[in-house]
């Protein structure tokens, strides 16, 4: 694979490594750096000042691919040999590496603690929500999965199914509080009590029909 092509996928990657790979590693930890900087800052703007990052990635992919190449041109090594130089690269572009993945961890980790809202344990939430659709609707249910969704929902969505009727999925969601939950349990299961009735009336007068679907809506004014 020609070197320009490996820079710029490196640099596609995380901004920084496509110039460790062409032996430019202070340029490439700059770049690294002022990524994980304007990244931040289009965090705490809400987007609203992310094109910095944007346009620096995109430099970044360039400007690697521009130096590779230079130094295909200048017949200078390539970035990877067999001689002993070679070495020093592949532990910086480890190194580069490592930086890389650490940054984007702590961007993730940052802009959850900043957009997520606090909110109790999942196996609390679990426990809860079984507890509310067992009183509700007086039948045992499992609990199958259990979300919280961050900004801007900062909700709980949770997937359960009652043991009487297992083939029906309950989508459930709660606020960042845990508590007052809402469920499509009934909705659910009428739209799959309906299709099961109109089935044999599709087949009979529509043979060839496509699978379809019944929902039923109730307006409540």
């Amino acid at each position: 694979m020609k070197s320009w092509l490996i820079a710029g996928l490196l640099s596609l990657l995380f901004p920084g490594l496509g110039q460790i790979y062409n032996r430019q590693t202070s340029k490439g930890l700059v770049l690294m750096l002022l990524q994980f900087v304007f990244i931040l800052v289009g965090i705490l703007t809400m987007g609203f000042l992310g094109a910095p990052a944007v346009i620096l990635w995109i430099w970044g992919i360039v400007d690697a691919i521009i130096n590779a190449q230079k130094r295909d041109r200048q017949n200078m090594k390539q970035p990877f040999t067999t001689s002993d130089k070679s070495l020093y690269v592949y532990v910086e572009l480890g190194i580069g590496a490592v930086i890389a993945i650490v940054l984007v961890f702590l961007v993730w980790k940052i802009g959850t603690g900043i957009y997520c809202e606090p909110h109790p344990d999942k196996k609390v939430v679990k426990e809860d929500a079984v507890q509310y659709l067992t009183e509700k609707y007086e039948q045992e249910f499992e609990i199958t999965k259990v979300k919280f969704n961050c900004y801007p929902y900062n909700t709980f969505e949770i997937k359960a199914y009652s043991l009487n009727n297992p083939d029906v999925t309950i989508t459930m969601y709660a606020p960042s509080t845990g508590d007052e939950f809402s469920d499509d349990y009934i909705s659910k299961l009428w739209d799959k009590e309906s299709k099961e009735e109109l089935k044999p009336l599709v087949e009979k007068f529509y043979p060839e029909s496509p699978p379809f679907r019944a929902d039923i809506i109730i307006n409540c004014r």
